[in-house]
């Protein structure tokens, strides 16, 4: 499922596809299951971003990274 603003797509693809085709500079990949759109954010902890009032978790897979790339947006 792709989640926007206006409504939900359901697509028959991985995430790992859909991954490789997003631009790293406007989306990050917390999760197996979740890419976020830097646009979309509300605010974030060690534990979850906050996008649209819904608290999505960082894996624990993912978390260095997920840190460092929204460290380094926040400074842009």
């Amino acid at each position: 499922n792709i989640h926007t603003r206006t409504g939900s797509i359901v697509i028959r693809e991985t995430i790992s596809n859909i991954e490789k085709e997003l631009p790293d500079q406007k989306f990050i990949r917390i999760h197996r299951s979740f890419i976020v759109s830097l646009a979309a954010l509300d605010s974030y902890t060690n534990e979850h971003l906050e996008v649209a009032g819904k608290a999505l978790p960082i894996s624990r897979s993912y978390k260095s990274t997920v840190l460092a790339q929204l460290e380094k947006w926040a400074m842009e």
